[in-house]
């Protein structure tokens, strides 16, 4: 198994408590990662399946056995110190137009928890909204970038992590980045990392939006000089000359959004269904391109009986933790004019409906039941179909099941 892991069920994985600084950093022993499985890289799910109740609270259990551990494994299972002291059941609620529970504990994690990610994706969807059209809107313009870094197999994902921060501060301490940043009348940006898996190991990449003021630099006088600058700092992290072509290809991609964004907004009042905002926050609801896997998809195909994407799973979860989803400017809504307010990720998680009503309160004994049973997530969609009488139908099930399975010692809800 390698020094730093020890198995626990299954045949997986699981890093043992010291060992997860070691993941982080990389000073873990660690057997190289090896080619995916045959079954990696395919899923038959659909995206929107990612969003459903259902597939999100399956997801969450598949989390907690992977990582027994970690914050995410209690999340919205126990309670919140409030709702404890006053002895208070789980609310079921239902507002704007969907329904969750209320008086439970968040994790707040952006990459491992598939509830809190969607809800902080959410939130961080609208804020970005709000920050691209009130620039759009002031005259300035919006520059769209993706980069990332030569990757292969065998690497772990913290190095390749590591190697793209690294490149990635050299580019922005390089006078003549500096100087182009100056030329495109630089204001503000704001970077999110996405990674995927596939045929060539992890591939971690940003994507960012530049806000800038300049009205005849165009995109690709942009792209042309960054991945000039980009190959020149690679070359000193060993690139070689036979990958340059791929970097010239593929390493960096920069379009021009603003024109789009302003006629769509002024043709239909609204911003474009997918557009860049989605692309920096909902890139763990897209289909990998080719034989590449969120690690949503990972998740999924260790639900389905894949232990080496469930491995995969881990290492990425441990990797991203602590790391925030969108990094911006600091004071890049004043930097901008626009009225977000700067919001940690566990907050974006416990962020609920201005407008909401209690549908029900279950009782400790039946909240027990109903997360044992892995029912929370049937107990949401019908209190959004049907209301109080069909979670209680669910409850019932919940009950009836009781007897089939072992509590073990785990606590629930204290």
């Amino acid at each position: 198994t390698g020094p730093g892991v020890v198995p626990i069920v299954q045949g997986h994985l699981f890093p043992a408590p010291d060992a997860v600084a070691a993941l982080k950093d990389g000073s873990a022993d660690l057997p190289a990662a090896t080619a995916p499985a045959p079954l990696l890289g395919k899923t038959t799910v659909s995206v929107a399946t990612y969003r459903s109740k259902p597939w999100k609270w399956a997801a969450k259990d598949a989390v907690r056995r992977l990582l027994p551990s970690d914050r995410v494994a209690n999340c919205m299972r126990s309670r919140t110190y409030l709702t404890r002291v006053a002895d208070m059941g789980i609310a079921v609620c239902v507002g704007e137009g969907r329904s969750f529970f209320r008086g439970i504990q968040v994790c707040g994690s952006p990459w491992a928890c598939p509830t809190c990610a969607e809800r902080i994706a959410a939130f961080r969807q609208i804020e970005l909204d709000e920050y691209r059209t009130a620039w759009v809107e002031q005259g300035g313009r919006l520059l769209f970038v993706s980069y990332t870094v030569p990757h292969v197999v065998t690497a772990r994902l913290f190095l390749t992590l590591d190697k793209l921060s690294k490149v990635d501060k050299k580019v922005k301490q390089d006078m003549a980045y500096k100087k182009l940043m100056k030329r495109m009348g630089y204001v503000a940006a704001v970077f999110a990392t996405e990674v995927t898996y596939g045929r060539n190991g992890w591939h971690p990449h940003r994507h960012g939006i530049f806000f800038i003021d300049d009205e005849h630099i165009t995109a690709q006088d942009v792209q042309q000089e960054l991945i000039e600058i980009w190959i020149r700092k690679l070359r000193a992290f060993g690139l070689s000359a036979a990958k340059e072509d791929a970097v010239f290809q593929h390493g960096i991609s920069v379009t021009d959004s603003s024109e789009r964004l302003a006629e769509y907004i002024t043709k239909y009042g609204q911003l474009p269904k997918w557009d860049e905002s989605k692309e920096l926050t909902l890139g763990m609801l897209k289909q990998g391109r080719g034989e590449s896997v969120t690690a949503w998809g990972l998740l999924d195909m260790y639900m389905r009986g894949d232990t080496n994407a469930g491995d995969l799973f881990i290492e990425y979860a441990t990797v991203m933790e602590g790391r925030r989803q969108l990094v911006k400017t600091p004071g890049l809504a004043q930097k901008i004019s626009a009225a977000a307010v700067d919001v940690m990720d566990d907050e974006a998680a416990a962020v609920e409906p201005k407008e909401a009503d209690v549908v029900t309160v279950l009782t400790m004994q039946e909240w027990e039941d109903v997360c044992s049973a892995g029912l929370r997530g049937e107990v949401l969609e019908a209190a959004l179909l049907s209301g109080a009488s069909g979670v209680r139908l669910v409850v019932a099930e919940a009950r009836a099941r009781r007897g089939t399975w072992t509590r073990g010692s785990e606590e629930l809800a204290v």
